[in-house]
């Protein structure tokens, strides 16, 4: 009768008591180190200027990457809003979301003649159910994206530019090689130039613009 008594005081073990609910949330932490990091240079050996889509308030050239069976390779984090990641919302009190209070461009623009560089940093997104028992309060997105290491492999490195814009597509001030274009300028005739990308072995790749 002891025996049971002292059963009954002492309760059953739960998934909580076990500390599952944590491992469970663990799955959300991005790799401890990243990389190494790519850094992508560009040289426009055309005669025209041209354009570019640019990413985030700061007006970053966009890169995109294929890896070798042609598939998407999703990188790039909304830099202008936090939280961004599933730890970040992990960490945060609540699910609100605060972003840059800036003016993003609409456009840039590279020089015939220009080099310029932007920077890959071996990092690919990896999206995952946000689930109740891991996120905090509040009203919290279904999905969130973890940074991990990107594989070792073959990948094409991509970069569109449009050879014709249409509004203000002037740099100001003039004659600077990159620049960006706030006028809600409107891009046509598109154009895509590749390189190939041997990851890690490679840490530099060059991407040639042409007419």
């Amino acid at each position: 009768m002891l025996l049971l008594l002292v059963l009954v005081a002492c309760g059953t073990k739960t998934d909580a008591d076990d500390g599952s609910s944590t491992d469970a949330c663990e799955q959300y932490q991005p790799a401890p180190e990243i990389g190494p990091a790519v850094t992508i240079s560009i040289r426009h050996d055309g005669t025209t200027p041209v354009f570019f889509s640019p990413h985030g308030c700061g007006g970053a050239i966009t890169i995109d990457l294929t890896d070798a069976t042609g598939a998407n390779v999703p990188y790039r984090l909304d830099t202008e809003c936090f939280p961004n990641t599933c730890d970040g919302f992990l960490e945060a009190n609540d699910c609100s979301i605060g972003c840059n209070n800036c003016a993003p461009p609409s456009a840039g623009r590279i020089e015939a003649g220009a080099m310029t560089q932007t920077q890959w940093p071996g990092r690919v997104l990896t999206t995952l159910e946000l689930t109740p028992a891991c996120a905090p309060e509040g009203e919290c997105p279904g999905s969130c994206v973890r940074p991990d290491q990107a594989p070792a492999g073959a990948y094409t490195v991509e970069l569109t530019v449009w050879r014709t814009c249409t509004g203000t597509c002037e740099c100001e001030p003039p004659a600077q090689e990159v620049c960006s274009l706030w006028n809600d300028e409107q891009l046509t005739d598109p154009v895509t130039f590749t390189a190939m990308l041997d990851y890690p072995t490679q840490t530099s790749v060059e991407l040639v613009i042409t007419d």
